[in-house]
């Protein structure tokens, strides 16, 4: 609707919307904070480690994902004092970081979910 009222957006418009994009991925995910600077995407998981999500599918499979595939998403995890981080590197603009999201959200989607 935009660019039919004004016309081609500004790439700066285009970032914001693709960094907005990119939040509402990384919560979906269970990430409470994101950062891409430079190159490098941080994705932060939640800083308490009681929260439910920790016991959530979501996490399950996410972790299951990034243990057996991180050399193939080229992906590492990364413990600071207060919380765990993927980090991803390479990953030149907003758009290319929410597509890298986007692509993990649809391969934790199509994991299946294993009952013990």
């Amino acid at each position: 609707n935009l660019v039919d009222r004004f016309g081609a957006l500004p790439i700066g418009v285009e970032e914001l919307f693709d960094g907005l994009r990119l939040r509402w991925i990384a919560r979906s995910l269970g990430f409470d904070r994101v950062t891409l600077r430079g190159s490098v995407l941080r994705c932060y998981f939640h800083k308490n480690a009681q929260s439910a999500y920790y016991e959530s599918a979501v996490f399950g499979k996410l972790i299951k994902l990034l243990g057996t595939q991180s050399r193939v998403l080229d992906v590492q995890l990364k413990q600071s004092a207060t919380r765990l981080i993927m980090i991803k590197e390479k990953l030149r603009s907003m758009k290319a970081a929410r597509q890298f999201l986007m692509s993990l959200q649809g391969l934790i989607e199509n994991e299946p979910t294993h009952n013990t």
